[in-house]
């Protein structure tokens, strides 16, 4: 089974006529071409995610993407046409990404445009990603930890001592939880790096 535009259908090497809840569906499925139409799609759509989530531009996260699946320098104009953006909007987002180290930018002889080449290997990406992650989940429990050890039996009078009981175990869970995941993820970055 595979899923195109939330539709759930049988996969064929060869076109085929495919009956859902009483319709006929005429589907023309060219399967190595349409899986990697989707998995570029879908990969990219995540990078746009994450740029927005790191507060960046979701254009950021397009770029990088795209450079992350063809390996080689492209140009502003390569990068329009691959987008669809504009020029101006490719411009920024490039100039960006340049400064934060992700890009680099040269010039070919005989050449007018810039070619930007990507810095950064997926690995290296994914590490970083991972340990932002890690810094915003320490923060959270640096501050519950701190809650708990400042204000061990002291409650607000309008909180009932149930609420009271239920906030600080729950603050004792996470702190434990995120403990944990320290530990696995910085394992796993140690044995990642070797």
């Amino acid at each position: 089974m595979i899923l195109y535009n939330n539709k759930q259908f049988v996969k064929f090497d060869k076109p085929r006529k495919l009956h859902k809840k009483g319709k006929i569906f005429k589907l023309y499925v060219f399967i190595k071409n349409m899986e990697y139409a989707d998995i570029k799609s879908k990969f990219i759509q995540i990078f746009e995610k994450i740029a927005i989530e790191r507060g960046f531009n979701p254009l950021n996260g397009k770029i990088l993407a795209l450079f992350l699946l063809c390996k080689e320098s492209l140009t502003q104009s390569n990068l329009e046409d691959m987008t669809g953006f504009s020029r101006s909007a490719i411009s920024r987002s490039l100039y960006q990404m340049v400064r934060m180290g992700t890009l680099s930018k040269s010039k070919k002889a005989g050449s007018r445009e810039y070619y930007y080449t990507i810095e950064i290997d997926f690995q290296t990406l994914l590490i970083n990603f991972i340990l932002k992650w890690l810094q915003g989940l320490l923060l959270i429990k640096k501050n519950a930890d701190k809650w708990v050890k400042e204000y061990p039996n002291e409650r607000a009078p309008d909180i009932s001592e149930e609420e009271f009981t239920l906030l600080k175990k729950t603050l004792e869970s996470l702190i434990k939880f995120i403990s944990e995941i320290e530990v696995g993820l910085q394992t796993f970055l140690t044995e990642i790096k070797k």
